[in-house]
């Protein structure tokens, strides 16, 4: 993954980690309805958040992945000649 990419994800990741610890602050409200729309954003942030875990971890394991077959690949094709 490149480094724009993560730093990108790492600043919306914080942003919405922010968010999180705020909506949480807003579920102990007296009124019901500001408590029950907070738990409600708790639950849409929590799904981004894992959506996000879940990407990142995705385009680890595919990097990795390339990654092997393309030596699998150059020591298939032996020394001195070049993969794609």
């Amino acid at each position: 993954m490149g480094t724009r990419l993560r730093k990108d994800l790492s600043r919306s990741r914080s942003a919405l980690m922010r968010a999180l610890k705020r909506a949480e602050q807003a579920l102990e409200a007296k009124d019901d309805a500001t408590a029950l729309k907070a738990g409600h954003t708790i639950a849409a942030l929590a799904g981004a958040i894992l959506k996000m875990v879940e990407v990142v971890s995705l385009e680890d394991r595919i990097q990795e992945l390339e990654a092997r077959v393309k030596e699998l690949a150059s020591a298939r094709m032996g020394p001195g000649r070049k993969t794609a």
